[in-house]
């Protein structure tokens, strides 16, 4: 298997490169310049680094200041902290005005399972669908993520980058692989399940579809990394012929992902929608035991789905 990468370290590394490319962004952080890399972007750029320890709320001001003078703000925080402190100047101050702040969300789901069950957000996605203006972009790995990074810097307006704290297997092809906002990318095919998937949690996801097809099971499986404003036609043409319709994601199955697809297609005569996510708070422990506990690694999602598969 091929060895996992950060996406945390992929970040701090883009943005470094970035910087020379691009001159008129800067990066404001909250206590995470190592854990996200963004010392790097630190050292090159001195002069279009600001560190604000803790001090979510008041970043978000102040980007949103920066912002109306001219730049491109990233800012970044643990995203438990960013999110949960910052939601109210997120939505004032930036989504109201539709700035050009990129809002970059740290050990975000299970993936901060060591730090606690207050680190680990995992509404966050909910809470973010919920403003106007907002994109959100839940990468599978790092090369999505790079690709990522790019695209979001060249757009105007607000955006949402949901990053884990754990590393992932890469998924795309470095040479091929490309991102833009509202792709939906079919990662396997198959007839006879769907399964929508965002996140690193696609890992999983896959080593289950591979179960399902072992004992005779058709399993198409569709990456999902831009969450905002899905298209239902797209969606209806992923489903067509499938008999059975899941998401699986390393967040609430209120809310997220499952929920922004529900929505997109609640209209249309389609199969019922499966939700495979967390359904309580958090807790301290190792990043496999939780998403073993909350069935969400590739035994619990295979368990589930073929339980509904049965019931076909």
């Amino acid at each position: 298997m091929d060895e996992k990468i950060s996406l945390r370290k992929t970040f701090g590394e883009t943005i470094q490169k970035l910087g020379l490319k691009y001159k008129n962004f800067v990066v404001l952080d909250s206590d995470i310049s190592n854990s996200l890399h963004t010392l790097l972007f630190a050292k090159s750029f001195p002069d279009r680094h600001y560190s604000l320890n803790g001090q979510e709320s008041t970043m978000v001001n102040m980007a949103a200041g920066m912002t109306i003078r001219g730049k491109t703000v990233f800012i970044c925080g643990k995203s438990a902290a960013l999110i949960g402190r910052g939601w109210e100047q997120i939505r004032n101050s930036v989504a109201y005005p539709n700035l050009n702040i990129k809002i970059i969300g740290s050990n975000a789901g299970l993936s901060a399972a060591e730090e606690g069950n207050s680190e680990q957000i995992l509404e966050d996605i909910a809470l973010m669908r919920l403003i106007p203006n907002l994109k959100i972009i839940s990468p599978a790995d790092a090369i999505q993520t790079r690709l990522a990074i790019e695209t979001m810097l060249l757009d105007y307006g607000p955006t949402y980058l949901r990053l884990p704290r754990e590393a992932s297997a890469p998924i795309y092809d470095p040479i091929s692989a490309n991102f833009e906002f509202g792709q939906m990318d079919q990662i396997k095919t198959g007839e006879d399940i769907c399964i929508f998937s965002t996140g690193i949690i696609l890992t999983e996801v896959l080593k289950a579809a591979s179960e399902l097809e072992r004992k005779g099971t058709s399993t198409k499986v569709i990456n999902i990394s831009s969450l905002h404003e899905l298209d239902a036609e797209t969606l209806k043409t992923h489903i067509a012929h499938a008999k059975l319709v899941v998401t699986v994601e390393d967040h609430s199955t209120k809310g997220g992902l499952g929920s922004a697809i529900i929505e997109a297609l609640h209209l249309s005569n389609s199969p019922k929608v499966q939700r495979i996510g967390t359904k309580t708070f958090g807790e301290s422990g190792k990043y496999l035991d939780l998403l073993r506990k909350h069935q969400i690694d590739s035994k619990g999602i295979y368990g589930q789905i073929k339980n509904w598969w049965f019931e076909v």
